[in-house]
């Protein structure tokens, strides 16, 4: 069976206090479970229909996820990557706050679009890139979950499975469910063949394309090092930015800009990343031999 339940969690006590939510956390309210009970209730058939559920580990996910779980006898997993979309300085600050201290941020936020103009906040490629991520545990397998997630990430991930663009509207107030089948129909994961270590795609959404970098181990120190190094250098050079790393059960993620011309997917191998790798490490030490002595010349 290929087959997913969305659901965004019920009222939270920040939904009622009217804040800006993103990655601050809070519990259900009285209302929002009694609410979430009697939706289960009227729709049981359907919530009965699915193995298990997954959820983001905020709070007022989590706690959705197990009165649903109470209904049905099902368990519960908790994935990092269905978090919210965070708002960046926004995120824990009611509305009216935000918009006393932040107009112009607010403004941007008020449209439901992409963040990236706030400071701190999470980019839109960012987000896709999680949504992508999430959904490549389920390539090649079977699948028949409840997803439990946040109105921001279930925006951008409901649109990229139907192939919308991310930040087009939809209904989710807390009663809407969603029920998708074969959710890669519109979402091409196209694997390299020529990689050795590890699996890469290309994932090619309604707003851009990706690099989806997998391998059998756990982020190390020297995964950590090398995106640091290419966030610095891709503000000055034409190279791919790492947007996120991410460990799962037992392999790591790297989700990677794709850039036309520097990413050719047939030649995306492990020779060639380590090499770039190195050569990237050289750079660094070049500058580092350039211009340190000559700080300290003018220093003393």
């Amino acid at each position: 069976m290929k087959k997913l339940l969305f659901i965004r969690h019920a009222e939270s006590f920040g939904n009622k206090m009217k804040i800006i939510q993103g990655h601050a956390d809070f519990n259900l309210t009285e209302t929002g479970k009694k609410e979430l009970s009697s939706l289960i209730n009227s729709n049981f058939s359907r919530f009965n229909n699915y193995d298990s559920i997954i959820s983001s580990p905020l709070k007022r996910t989590y706690e959705t996820a197990e009165i649903i779980s109470g209904f049905i006898n099902a368990s519960v997993e908790n994935d990092e990557l269905l978090k919210e979309f965070s708002a960046g300085i926004l995120d824990g600050l009611s509305k009216e706050e935000a918009k006393e201290k932040y107009e112009k941020y607010y403004k941007i936020w008020e449209k439901r679009g992409d963040l990236d103009q706030i400071p701190k906040a999470e980019s839109g490629d960012m987000l896709q890139v999680r949504t992508l991520m999430f959904l490549e545990r389920f390539l090649g397998e079977d699948y028949n979950h409840i997803i439990v997630s946040h109105a921001g990430f279930l925006r951008c991930l409901i649109n990229t499975i139907n192939g919308n663009k991310r930040t087009t509207p939809l209904n989710l107030d807390h009663d809407q469910l969603y029920e998708l089948e074969d959710i890669f129909d519109k979402i091409n994961f196209e694997k390299n063949k020529l990689a050795k270590n590890s699996i890469v795609y290309k994932i090619s959404t309604c707003d851009r394309d990706y690099i989806i970098k997998k391998e059998p181990r756990w982020l190390e120190k020297k995964d950590y090092d090398e995106k640091e190094l290419i966030d610095y250098l891709s503000n000055y050079v034409n190279i791919p930015k790492i947007y996120l790393m991410t460990n799962r059960k037992k392999y790591f993620l790297k989700g990677i800009e794709y850039k036309d011309g520097v990413h050719i997917i047939g030649n995306l191998n492990d020779i060639q990343i380590k090499n770039t790798t190195e050569m990237l490490k050289k750079m660094q030490n070049l500058l580092y031999n350039i211009y340190l002595p000559q700080f300290f010349y003018y220093l003393f």
